[in-house]
């Protein structure tokens, strides 16, 4: 019966369908599971009656990043804020390096075009998305960097022009504009700290002015109503003027020491229990896959489960789909029958 009441009382609201709060669950706190600076979470929680939550509107409203290394479920994460914002109405762009989005076009009663950009005219496709309502996937699949370099290069130098008259239309005539979130996958190739200089001129040139174009949009975007979504492995990957700009964190599982070392600078040292002493890099390098510490605007901190997205995983890394799928197969008393591969103990989980 107790049991039954916190499960009933423990809800999440609605604007956090896509987190699951890790350890608030009474048989958790009574097993000891729950992890380390959640604890304060808990009693916080079950004094007041407030279950602490993540407003997925923070997504909207401010710049944010995903970190994460390899098979640590960002690129799921990633996918199902997508997934969330598309399925409350909400315009998006994907930079899609890997070809991993393409499947948010299955999501019903979503409007998406997926962009094949090679020979296309990125001035063009900016124009016809501003006048129009669909989402778009920039696909850069098997695209080289001599072609999709110029191409978004023209798309946001265009966009950028286009949403400013907007913004000034809209101030003129009295009303706001809706924003459209940019995400931006591997990031690290289009605002990383990598040398132009064994590229050819040209191209050197147009990735320059590509970085430049982007930390435009970063410093100035959120008032123009497109915010940004910057997902990489590493933070050190990106220039150091994008964690300046940003605001809200997704933090996932890390092994690098200076890139840990970033994780500990930006969580803040009284958000949500973790505090700076708690914090242990050994707990970082182990957590789980899915599981991310969300770092909010005003210090909140938590620690959160992402929910698998609903689309098709075409990850090139399929950790967290193949966990998901051997919980639901020993759930359901079939893994012996249909063997779900799990990664191996020398692997990363």
């Amino acid at each position: 019966m107790l049991r039954n009441y916190a499960m009933e009382r423990l809800k999440l609201p609605e604007t956090s369908k896509m987190f699951f709060t890790r350890g608030f669950t009474i048989p958790a706190v009574m097993q000891g599971k729950v992890p380390v600076g959640l604890i304060n979470l808990w009693r916080k929680y079950w004094n007041h009656r407030k279950l602490p939550q993540v407003n997925i509107n923070d997504f909207l409203q401010h710049h944010s990043c995903s970190f994460g290394i390899t098979r640590s479920g960002k690129s799921n994460g990633c996918g199902r804020l997508c997934e969330e914002l598309l399925l409350k109405g909400m315009r998006i762009i994907v930079v899609d390096y890997k070809g991993e989005f393409i499947t948010l076009g299955e999501l019903p009663g979503v409007r998406v075009n997926v962009v094949p950009i090679a020979g296309r005219n990125g001035k063009e496709d900016a124009v016809a998305f501003s006048e129009g309502t669909q989402s778009y996937i920039l696909n850069l699949e098997t695209i080289t960097d001599e072609v999709y370099v110029p191409y978004l290069l023209d798309f946001f130098t265009e966009l950028w022009e286009l949403q400013r008259q907007l913004k000034m239309d809209a101030n003129n005539e009295g009303h706001m504009i809706v924003p459209v979130k940019i995400f931006v996958d591997e990031a690290q190739h289009f605002v990383g700290r990598i040398s132009a200089k064994a590229m050819p001129k040209d191209l050197a040139i147009a990735s320059r002015n590509l970085k430049g174009i982007f930390k435009n949009i970063a410093q100035q975007g959120v008032g123009l109503g497109l915010p940004m979504h910057f997902s990489t492995q590493r933070p050190t990957y990106l220039e150091p003027w994008i964690r300046n700009q940003v605001e809200v964190l997704l933090l996932y599982r890390q092994k690098w020491e200076n890139d840990i070392e970033v994780y500990l600078d930006v969580i803040p040292a009284n958000g949500g229990g973790f505090k700076m002493r708690d914090i242990r890099k050994r707990s970082i390098e182990m957590m789980a896959t899915g599981v991310a510490i969300y770092v909010g605007t005003d210090g909140q901190t938590l620690e959160v489960q992402m929910q698998k997205k609903r689309t098709r995983d075409l990850s090139r890394t399929p950790g967290w789909a193949q966990q998901v799928e051997a919980m639901e197969a020993t759930r359901h008393g079939w893994q012996k029958d249909n063997p779900v591969d799990m990664p191996g103990a020398g692997e990363e989980a």
